[in-house]
């Protein structure tokens, strides 16, 4: 586990060389927020581009068994209010899926 300060792409990059596995993003489940997008489209760019490459988001970027993914989400939501994204998967024969985010949840 890391914090995304450097952006995705980055951060992403540094586990793969530190474990050695690849990664395949699911641009799909990135979350972006509906205000970046409104303000990417008032500035014709890109909010995906900003979601992969722009950092000091405040999120964090692990990698975990794939069958620890929804207890490894339930756990985190009920201990701090925090959710995650499930956002692809890392590795030779993919064995291992990446999530992201330390969004507290409202309300």
């Amino acid at each position: 586990m890391m914090d995304c300060s450097d952006g995705l792409a980055t951060d992403l990059a540094h586990i793969c060389r530190a474990s050695g596995l690849g990664a395949r993003i699911a641009l799909d489940r990135l979350p972006v927020d509906p205000a970046a997008r409104a303000v990417a489209g008032a500035l014709d760019a890109d909010a995906l581009s900003w979601a992969t490459s722009g950092g000091e988001d405040f999120e964090l970027l692990l990698t975990c068994d794939p069958a620890a993914v929804d207890a490894l989400r339930d756990g985190l939501r009920r201990a701090t209010g925090t959710s995650s994204h499930r956002g692809g998967r890392d590795g030779e024969r993919w064995r291992r899926s990446w999530s992201f985010s330390t969004r507290r949840e409202s309300g």
